[in-house]
């Protein structure tokens, strides 16, 4: 299997498993009005921040792992 290949899909499997761990994280949007009426967005993730970054190493580094083991497995069949 080409390399550039490979490289793609690591990273595109890599993304989609960041995205999901970012949405299971409580990451999200809250909206409030300060006190002159104005509307204010604030990010909010309902995680500690070593927790966080925990799960997202974590994560990244799991779906590196676990696709270059299944791409190189594929590779020599």
């Amino acid at each position: 299997m080409n390399n550039l290949l490979k490289v793609i899909i690591t990273g595109a499997v890599a993304a989609v498993v960041t995205f999901f761990a970012l949405i299971l994280s409580g990451l999200g949007t809250t909206g409030l009005a300060n006190s002159e009426g104005n509307w204010v967005s604030l990010t909010t993730v309902n995680l500690g921040v070593n927790e966080f970054g925990f799960l997202m190493v974590f994560a990244v580094f799991a779906a590196v792992a676990i696709t270059g083991y299944a791409l190189n497995a594929l590779d020599k069949k």
